[in-house]
C-alpha cells in the first residue's frame, strides 16, 4: 500500500466511524476550491485589496466585530425577525392551504388571486407594508411571513389534494365527521409536503430578511452589511454574508432537513440520503 493509499484509507475509515465528521466534510468540502480560487485571485492582484480582501481577512474582521462591535446583537435581532415571520407564514399558509385544498369552489375562486399575489412578490409589497406599519420589526416580520406563506400554502394544498379520497371516505363510513377527516387523514397525509414547503419558504425568508433590513431597519445583519459599504469595509460585508449563510445552513441541516426526513419516513415514503 502506497503512502497516498494509506492516507486515503485512514481518512475513509475515520469518516465511516464518525458520521458527523462525514457530514461536515460533505457540506464544507465544496467550499475548499472556492476559497482556494479566491486566494489565487487575491495573489494575482486583479483587484485592489480594498475591493477584494484575502480570505484570512474575514475571520479577522469577524473577531473584531464580535469583540469591538455588536455583531451578536445584530445576529440575534435578525434571527428573531426571520423566526417570527417564518412561523407566521407557516401558520397562515397551512390554514389557507387547508381551506382551499378541501374546497373545490374556494380553489376555483381564489386561484387567480393567489397567482397574482405570488407574482407581485414581497419586495413589491414592502413600500405598502412600510406605510401601513412603519419602519419597525413588524414590517420586516410581515415581509418575511409573506415570503414563507406561498411555498407553505401550495405545499399544504397540493399535499391535501394528493391524499387518496378512499382514506377520507373510510373515516366517513366509520362515523367520523369532516373534522376527523381533516385532522386525522388530510393534514397528516399532507405533512411531508407542508414541511418541504416550509423548508423552501425559510430559504427565501432568509434572503428577504437581509434585504428588508438593508432598506428599513436600524439594527440587524443586513443593516451592518449595508452600512459597511459606506466605509468600503468589504471584509465586514463578507462577514455578514458568511454569517447569514452559516445560520441558514445550520438551520436547514440540523433542524428542517431532519424534520423533513423524519416526517416523510413516518408516512411511508422512501427517503434518499443527501
Amino acid at each position: 500500500m502506497t503512502a497516498a493509499s494509506a492516507v486515503y484509507y485512514r481518512l475513509a475509515m475515520g469518516l465511516a466511524e464518525r458520521p458527523w465528521l462525514a457530514a461536515l466534510f460533505r457540506n464544507l468540502g465544496p467550499f475548499v476550491p472556492l476559497i482556494a480560487a479566491w486566494q489565487i485571485v487575491v495573489l494575482l492582484r486583479i483587484w485592489p485589496r480594498s475591493f477584494l480582501p484575502a480570505p484570512a481577512a474575514v475571520p479577522q474582521a469577524f473577531a473584531f466585530l464580535v469583540t469591538e462591535s455588536d455583531l451578536p446583537g445584530q445576529v440575534l435581532r435578525t434571527i428573531y425577525r426571520v423566526t417570527a415571520g417564518g412561523l407566521a407564514g407557516l401558520g397562515l399558509g397551512v390554514l389557507l392551504g387547508a381551506m382551499v385544498g378541501t374546497s373545490r369552489g374556494l380553489h376555483e375562486a381564489l386561484r387567480g388571486l393567489i397567482d397574482y399575489l405570488q407574482a407581485v412578490g414581497e419586495i413589491g409589497w414592502l413600500p405598502l407594508f412600510i406605510i401601513w406599519s412603519g419602519f419597525n420589526d413588524r414590517t420586516i416580520i410581515l415581509t418575511v411571513a409573506y415570503t414563507v406563506f406561498f411555498p407553505v400554502f401550495f405545499g399544504t394544498m397540493a399535499g391535501i389534494l394528493a391524499v387518496p379520497r378512499t382514506l377520507a371516505n373510510s373515516v366517513l363510513t366509520l362515523g367520523g365527521g369532516r373534522r376527523h377527516v381533516l385532522w386525522e387523514v388530510l393534514l397528516p397525509g399532507a405533512l411531508p409536503a407542508i414541511i418541504t414547503g416550509f423548508r423552501v419558504g425559510m430559504g427565501f425568508g432568509w434572503r428577504t430578511v437581509i434585504l428588508a433590513e438593508m432598506l428599513i431597519a436600524q439594527l440587524g445583519l443586513g443593516v451592518m452589511m449595508f452600512e459597511a459599504r459606506s466605509f468600503f469595509r468589504v471584509d465586514w460585508i463578507l462577514v455578514g454574508m458568511v454569517v447569514a449563510g452559516v445560520l441558514w445552513l445550520v438551520t436547514d441541516r440540523f433542524v428542517l432537513l431532519p424534520l423533513e426526513s423524519k416526517t416523510i419516513q413516518r408516512w411511508g415514503v422512501q427517503v434518499v440520503e443527501r
